[in-house]
């Protein structure tokens, strides 16, 4: 029976086999008849096409990515302007970028162009309506913590309400340098120290190579360092002699270098009495190196020595 069943379906599959032959001979016929060149053009114009679809997908889109670059790049100006304090209080005026605080008016409106900032501009204009003699004297002068941190809180929480009249120069004058001291980054920039520094320790009494590099400042450090440079310098002129007791109230709060290994003490210490004689010089000339602001000039620097 097995053997009877095994020859059967022998039998079958040879005429399955011999059936699907003339199938398949037709199969093969057709595909020999294909042109295959053809197909590689029409595979490459389908490509080319779809490339160009790409292409012109690109350029459609071109000005919104550029348009969102510019904002990206916009935001993330805005954001280099931002501290912890700032976010937490907007309307903080001391511990704030320079940058930030010149951006924003007295009501904490936001400007197109930057402006003295509004706390150092209402301390020195207090400052101003007072008795300026002597007034070099109250810089120098340890500073009552439990009068000026105070009046700091209240500074930051609402300037406008802070009356800065009724205040005594001496409070008014450690409030202008704490207000200073607290900047995230001196006044004169961290990047411009050893070009301030040079310039301010040359032996010529030539005030050029000071003002090219106080031209290289950032817009909103060049007005407050104008406004408050400018009021030093009345200061110097009305009492020759306190020229060196500014320099050392306010050098090191004006410019100071970046945190070093031995830690930032270390390096101000170092650095103490070029950064004096360079506050000097910028005291006793800030109505000249202030004078109204040109375009930038670059330091010129000496070629290498050809070898």
């Amino acid at each position: 029976f097995f053997n009877n069943l095994k020859a059967n379906a022998s039998e079958l599959a040879q005429k399955a086999v011999e059936n699907a032959k003339p199938l398949a001979d037709k199969v093969k016929e057709r595909a020999a008849n294909i042109d295959t060149t053809k197909v590689r053009e029409a595979v490459q114009s389908v490509g080319h096409s779809a490339s160009e679809a790409l292409t012109q997908a690109r350029q459609a889109a071109e000005p919104q990515i550029s348009q969102a670059r510019e904002i990206a790049s916009s935001q993330a100006s805005k954001l280099s302007k931002v501290n912890a304090k700032s976010l937490l209080n907007a309307k903080a005026n001391f511990g704030v970028p320079l940058e930030a605080l010149a951006a924003r008016d007295l009501e904490g409106n936001v400007l197109d162009d930057p402006v003295v900032p509004a706390a150092l501009e209402a301390i020195i204009s207090a400052l101003e309506a007072k008795d300026q003699e002597g007034v070099s004297n109250y810089f120098v002068i340890q500073p009552k913590e439990e009068i000026v941190l105070p009046l700091v809180k209240a500074m930051d929480t609402e300037l406008t309400e802070v009356d800065l009249s009724k205040y005594e120069t001496q409070t008014l004058a450690a409030l202008l340098r704490q207000w200073l001291v607290d900047l995230p980054e001196p006044m004169l920039t961290y990047s411009l120290y050893e070009q301030f520094l040079a310039a301010g320790t040359q032996t010529e009494d030539d005030q050029s190579v000071m003002r090219e590099v106080a031209l290289l400042l950032p817009e909103a450090n060049w007005i407050a360092a104008t406004r408050l440079l400018k009021y030093l310098n009345t200061i110097a002129k009305k009492d020759g002699k306190s020229v060196g007791k500014l320099a050392i109230a306010f050098g090191p709060a004006l410019l100071r270098p970046r945190r070093r290994d031995g830690g930032p003490l270390r390096g101000l210490m170092e650095d103490l009495p070029g950064i004096c004689d360079t506050a000097e010089r910028l005291i006793q000339n800030g109505d000249t190196i202030f004078d109204l602001k040109e375009p930038a000039v670059p330091i010129a620097k000496e070629s290498p020595a050809e070898e």
